[in-house]
């Protein structure tokens, strides 16, 4: 559980596995990074934003 939690400003690339899996009820915010994994992101998780971020990947997104 991450609430508050800030994910700025970040390159991730070359991932085995996804570059952002996350379990959380909010509030969060992911802004400003770039994702060139395959696979960007899972999430099992509401409450957030995600704003300005460069995205190349699959987003996988699993209900609660």
């Amino acid at each position: 559980m991450a609430q508050g939690t800030r994910v700025t400003g970040n390159l991730y690339h070359d991932n085995l596995s996804d570059d952002l899996f996350e379990v959380d009820h909010g509030p969060f915010l992911v802004d400003n990074n770039i994702f060139l994994s395959p696979t960007t992101l899972l999430s099992v998780s509401q409450g957030g934003a995600y704003v300005h971020n460069l995205i190349a990947g699959d987003i996988q997104k699993q209900p609660l």
